[in-house]
């Protein structure tokens, strides 16, 4: 079963509207025919805590992560984004000789599955992405969008061997205007956007 992770419902409201609501504690949780969706809350550990427990409870074979990102670079509100590669920017061990973001045992930084990668590289721009529990106002990279959940994500499919891909939906460009009053704006309407990249993605990985 494909199970769909989004972090906040104004993301999801869109998708929702054709899902039943299996539970609404300790976390929403819907369900169709064919998937599950799931709204993680806002966070690493809330994201990392859902994934767990979902997968644990039904027979999970993939996750699709979707929702906002703040990006930095040459990138407009409303791009749609695929990640190629997912580290955390507020994890660092380099004292002890680490890269930043880099986790023992751990993969520095996380891909998605390489199937899903074939399949969807040619119809979505491809980027790094960084998470980190805090909205991010300032450059980490040249050219990146950065969230608060992904990596996380992308962290427990490791760590538990499921596909995962994300494909996340600019909100606010860092260094254009203030970035907080474009995420404002943009999440009145951007639920839209993330309905349409997810009937893509559901034609696309048939």
């Amino acid at each position: 079963m494909r199970l769909y992770l989004l972090a906040m419902e104004s993301e999801a409201k869109d998708i929702i509207n054709s899902y039943k609501l299996v539970q609404d504690k300790p976390f929403q949780l819907y369900k169709n025919d064919y998937n599950l969706l799931a709204i993680t809350g806002i966070g690493k550990v809330n994201s990392a805590f859902v994934l767990t427990y979902v997968t644990q409870h039904f027979d999970i074979t993939e996750v699709v992560n979707l929702g906002f990102v703040g990006a930095f670079g040459n990138y407009q509100i409303g791009d749609n984004i695929f990640v190629e590669e997912a580290v955390y920017h507020d994890f660092n061990l380099t004292v002890f000789g680490y890269k930043h973001g880099e986790v023992p045992n751990i993969k520095e930084d996380l891909k998605p599955d390489f199937n899903y990668y074939n399949k969807l590289k040619n119809y979505f721009r491809g980027s790094k992405l960084y998470t980190g529990d805090s909205f991010q106002e300032s450059k980490i990279d040249d050219n990146f969008i950065v969230d608060m959940e992904a990596t996380a994500l992308f962290h427990v499919c490791f760590l538990l061997g499921l596909k995962i891909v994300s494909i996340k939906t600019v909100s606010d460009v860092i260094g254009l205007n203030s970035n907080l009053e474009e995420y404002k704006n943009f999440e009145e309407v951007g639920s839209k956007n993330i309905f349409e990249l997810y009937n893509k993605i559901e034609e696309l990985l048939k």
